[in-house]
């Protein structure tokens, strides 16, 4: 009897025979990629904490366990700077976005009359993200390297 493949879940992700998945949206990453580079650091880490409905912790935790489990050979030490830039850039985005919805409420941008829609052009949100950094820098929270706001 062939003992059974164990395979990692957390409460976002889940590796699949096919690769990662996320359980929550169905976002599927394939095994064939999960080795793919941006520069010189693996890019799935980096290019999952740019995404607001991650939880960046609970990616790098099963993205761990997906190279592992699928045999995928990548430098440790490259590994360990992209999962740490992917969670500095996610708990950075977390506090960020916490800041806009702050300013927000409180400057009533974007409200539209009789409803509780927000609509937003490109030159609010541009002035809303420059007003989130200021209000975390002035708290001594500063953006990790390569954060573009």
């Amino acid at each position: 009897m062939t003992p059974r493949r164990k395979f990692f879940k957390n409460a976002q992700w889940k590796v699949t025979r096919y690769g990662l998945e996320c359980r929550t949206t169905g976002y599927d990453i394939q095994a064939r990629t999960l080795g793919h580079l941006r520069g010189q650091l693996p890019e799935w880490p980096l290019h999952m904490a740019e995404k607001n409905w991650v939880d960046v912790r609970l990616f790098v935790d099963a993205f761990r366990a997906a190279i592992d489990l699928h045999h995928v050979a990548l430098d440790a030490a490259a590994l360990d700077k992209s999962c740490a830039r992917a969670i500095a850039f996610g708990d950075y985005r977390e506090l960020h976005d916490a800041a806009c919805d702050r300013i927000v409420e409180e400057q009533n941008i974007g409200a539209v009359p009789g409803s509780n829609i927000r609509c937003y052009n490109a030159v609010e949100l541009l002035r809303l993200c420059d007003l989130a950094d200021a209000q975390l820098a002035a708290a001594g929270i500063h953006p990790p390297e390569g954060w573009l706001s």
